[in-house]
């Protein structure tokens, strides 16, 4: 198979060629290995290659999965796979060797996915590039002078140059959709709970991060979702089972949706022009199917006890909303001690939310003024616990 007929395919096309045998797993993966050998040096995508093992895979049979026979990446942050590297991105872990899949490996393989290598990220996945001392900074294939973001950087820039239609990815604060902008895909970030970490963790960030993938298309995207969503056996908590596929979802018309236009950097800095100009146009974009109005942020030097002080504007029900909205990234301890109250507290009133969460939704935003009320009033809404 050359290289110019298996650009043009996502892997779902792929896979459909595979099946109905107009070219073997074996063809589209050698591709594949030729088109990382000849643009790999130049954008350091993958880090470590799985070549041998990929090709034992396919001759030994691939299960019969939606997506038989595609290449696949798996990013080294925390996904686990039998007898390969898990650095994390990191020198403190570069001997590190898996001695198990993670579930959401196994579910790849049963999808029949073929791992032809892993890309990495940023030690440890925190910044937005990927430049870890361990692997030296990948490139972006648009432009080499340019950093493909991060933390998924790797896997955009692999799919990009055409490696593979799809690599598995990850995200928390913006590790799938950053590498996708800047590279030119398509990115999706699941909901908290849709993709098991398990049996290595039940949640990542406390629930902000998750793992899904960058594609070229927004049916690969689907269909992976459609194949490594679901809770596992010690999961805490699971996203809502979906009604249908994804794959099929994806066929429907969007509902009309309400998107917050936020026109100021949350740490007061100045925001470059393209920056706003950019953010400006997307909003024009979405103006056509959706409902968008512009919001601002009240500042405060201690944003926690402001956030304590601002619920007693609100009901019983909306305060818990409201709590589990801003505290669920897990600083439950930071803005217990930074309050004075009990974690315990906290913790109470987001347990008591989960159950109203959905009708609460709707909470009104909260005006400037309101984060100036007393902390004597404040201090009654949390149980009588002073509030410096």
């Amino acid at each position: 198979m050359r290289f110019a007929e298996y650009r043009k395919h996502d892997a779902i096309s792929l896979a459909g060629l595979i099946a109905k045998r107009e070219v073997s797993a074996k063809e589209v993966l050698e591709t594949a290995i030729a088109r990382a050998e000849q643009i790999n040096p130049a954008i350091n995508a993958i880090v470590h290659k799985q070549y041998g093992q990929a090709l034992k895979a396919v001759a030994a049979g691939l299960p019969e999965g939606p997506l038989k026979g595609v290449p696949y990446l798996i990013k080294d942050l925390g996904f686990f796979e039998t007898g390969e590297p898990a650095t994390l991105g990191s020198s403190l872990f570069k001997d590190f060797v898996a001695d198990h899949d993670t579930a959401y490996v196994m579910r790849c393989k049963k999808a029949g996915l073929v791992f032809m290598g892993r890309s990495s990220s940023p030690e440890f996945g925190l910044n937005p590039n990927t430049e870890p001392r361990l692997y030296a900074s990948c490139h972006n294939p648009w432009d080499l002078e340019y950093s493909p973001g991060g933390s998924s950087g790797r896997a955009a820039a692999a799919v990009s140059a055409g490696i593979l239609p799809a690599a598995h990815a990850t995200d928390g604060g913006g590790s799938i959709r950053i590498p996708a902008a800047q590279c030119g895909l398509f990115g999706l970030k699941p909901s908290r709970g849709r993709v098991s970490m398990a049996p290595d963790a039940g949640e990542g960030w406390g629930g902000l991060s998750t793992g899904h993938v960058v594609s070229r298309s927004v049916r690969d995207s689907a269909l992976m979702l459609d194949c490594t969503a679901g809770p596992e056996p010690g999961d805490p908590y699971a996203a809502p089972v979906n009604e249908r596929p994804f794959l099929e979802a994806i066929a429907e018309p969007p509902r009309r949706l309400k998107i917050a236009l936020m026109l100021e950097d949350h740490r007061g800095a100045k925001l470059h022009p393209e920056c706003l100009e950019a953010v400006q146009n997307a909003a024009k974009l979405c103006a056509d199917s959706s409902r968008v109005w512009p919001v601002h942020l009240a500042r405060s030097s201690n944003w926690k006890c402001d956030l304590v002080r601002a619920l007693t504007s609100l009901s019983e029900e909306q305060r818990t909303a409201v709590l589990m909205i801003d505290l669920a990234k897990g600083d439950y301890y930071e803005a217990a001690s930074a309050c004075k109250v009990p974690v315990g507290t906290i913790r109470s009133r987001l347990s008591r939310g989960r159950k109203t969460l959905r009708a609460l939704m709707s909470v009104a935003p909260l005006e400037p003024g309101v984060a100036a009320r007393s902390a004597k009033t404040a201090s009654k809404t949390l149980g009588h616990h002073h509030v410096s």
